[in-house]
């Protein structure tokens, strides 16, 4: 399971930032720490505990990913 998970989850994501470092796109990372990190920041909002939490589905994701790939401080 823990290598079949890798390989379909877990390495896409990591794929997916290392695409984004070769092109430019985002700076040169560790693209195992970069993965774990994004996803420390999403699995709260796997668990139905958390639904009511989110004022919307899009909202969250938008704030989630800006605060990934810009930060939160202010300019």
């Amino acid at each position: 399971f823990s290598r079949i998970y890798h390989e379909k989850f877990i390495g896409q994501i990591e794929a997916i930032i290392a695409e984004g470092i070769q092109s430019g796109e985002l700076r040169s990372m560790n693209t195992s720490l970069a993965t774990w990190l994004l996803l420390g920041m999403m699995y709260p909002f796997f668990y139905a505990a958390h639904a009511g939490e989110m004022t919307s589905f899009d909202e969250t994701t938008d704030l989630m990913l800006a605060i990934f790939f810009d930060g939160a401080a202010g300019s």
